[in-house]
């Protein structure tokens, strides 16, 4: 399946899918295209409705049973390559996705996903993300991005915040885990319920413009500062 869209004017891109190996990224093209090769392939859209660019892999099978039993069966491949001109931040991208296997890079606004029983892999320099993870494992590379919200159900998620420091940086965990590397500045610490384990190896100043809120169930939260070059341990 291929199918090719007219972009101009696109604000915002919304995939929903399940059950997939799923890429974006950009390329030299005039348009949005989509290629899906796979057992489901037929069922795959790419549309447009107003300043929306929506993919969707159909109806979607039902997660019965443990979702990695479907993640290691996925069969479908589908690739969505954007125009290089619009890989410059001004793109939302909204994620809904079901055992799947995600691969992404790109300059973005914004960053919402929501991810069950999926792997997931985003290289973005983006101004805002939001992660909800229900199962699975996530890693993110986030560079110069002022908010960051992250909420793990359950699996685990590594992240790298690179560049500028975050002004707000939200960690909450059920069960599960969350490792990130964040820039080595001070930052405020606000903590709520916490029940698990917490190790925060960051410098805490009570007047720092950034802002570390952690929420703990019963997971596990690591928060360290990147080395700088020639730092000394």
């Amino acid at each position: 399946m291929r199918a090719e869209v007219d972009v101009s004017g696109v604000e915002e891109v919304e995939l929903k899918a399940a059950a997939a190996d799923f890429r974006i990224g950009f390329a030299d093209v005039s348009t949005a295209v989509l290629s899906v090769e796979g057992e489901e392939a037929d069922y795959w859209t790419l549309s447009r409705e107003a300043n929306l660019l929506k993919i969707s892999s159909g109806p979607r099978r039902p997660l019965s049973g443990a979702g990695a039993k479907l993640l290691a069966g996925v069969k479908t491949n589908a690739v969505l390559t954007l125009p290089q001109a619009l890989n410059d931040g001004r793109l939302v991208l909204e994620l809904d996705i079901a055992a799947c296997k995600f691969h992404g890079a790109g300059a973005f606004l914004a960053v919402e996903a929501d991810l069950a029983a999926s792997e997931f892999d985003l290289a973005a320099q983006v101004q805002e993300a939001r992660i909800g993870l229900a199962a699975g494992k996530a890693r993110v590379l986030l560079e110069n991005t002022a908010k960051v919200e992250l909420k793990i159900a359950a699996g685990s998620l590594s992240g790298w915040l690179k560049g500028g420091a975050p002004s707000f940086l939200r960690v909450e965990v059920a069960t599960g885990s969350a490792d990130l590397i964040v820039p080595p500045v001070p930052y405020r610490v606000k903590k709520g319920s916490v029940l698990g384990s917490t190790d925060l190896r960051v410098k805490e100043d009570a007047s720092s413009p950034s802002m570390i809120d952690i929420e703990v169930a019963v997971g596990q939260v690591s928060i360290e500062p990147q080395v700088e070059p020639g730092a000394q341990l």
